[in-house]
């Protein structure tokens, strides 16, 4: 019996560099999680710059039921960011059950390798804690009630914001700067927590990532 040989494209779930591949952009081109009999959603909010560039979050607020408490969803894979990885389902479901449950949700996104080290979206990640504190007011949420959650690099950016929050800079001429970076909560799924034997012993994670670096990270 001959059979007629696959005409479908091959599955790559992400590139090289970490953005979305053929196969996730698919899944995503016409996706995107309607929640609007839950929450308000805000797009495209500004929380920072650099380089020229906007650093980017969407808010969700809830319609009812808020419980006053704000969940930072790191949008982030293969230590890359952007809407694309927003739109896919397990980031789109995870919003909505946050937002059911009464979470104002701030899902950002951070500045991407291979233009940015680790160390760089950790001070993104930083930049967003003291954005959402300093905003709490406008979002009815509590500035001690802030957790960070993140899955694969976002989880490692979570756990990195775990252990790195400080004070703020009392004299800064930018108020946000001002705020604590302190996260109250921290929830990481399956983060790459062993940076010098991953995957294997003796093999550093820049092996398989070479653009983003450790170096003070």
């Amino acid at each position: 019996m001959n059979e007629k040989p696959d005409s479908r494209p091959a599955i790559l779930i992400a590139d090289a560099d970490g953005r979305p591949g053929p196969a996730w952009q698919a899944a995503i081109s016409e996706q995107e999680d309607d929640i609007s009999d839950l929450a308000a959603r805000k797009l495209d909010v500004i929380y920072g710059r650099k380089d020229g560039m906007a650093l980017i979050m969407d808010i969700y607020s809830p319609i009812s039921n808020a419980n006053q408490r704000a969940i930072i969803c790191l949008i982030s894979g293969g230590y890359w960011s952007g809407p694309e990885y927003r739109r896919m389902p397990f980031c789109t479901s995870t919003i909505r059950q946050f937002v059911e449950r009464g979470f104002t949700v701030f899902a950002a996104m951070h500045g991407s390798q291979s233009r940015y080290t680790i160390a760089d979206m950790s001070r993104d990640t930083q930049r967003i804690i003291r954005y959402v504190r300093h905003h709490s007011a406008e979002y009815s949420i509590d500035p001690n009630a802030i957790g960070v959650f993140g899955q694969s690099s976002g989880g490692h950016l979570a756990i990195l914001a775990a252990t790195t929050g400080n004070a703020g800079t009392s004299n800064s001429l930018d108020p946000v700067e001002r705020e604590s970076s302190a996260a109250n909560a921290v929830v990481a799924y399956f983060p790459p927590a062993d940076l010098v034997n991953y995957g294997s012993e003796d093999r550093l994670i820049t092996t398989h990532f070479p653009a983003i670096g450790i170096a003070n990270a």
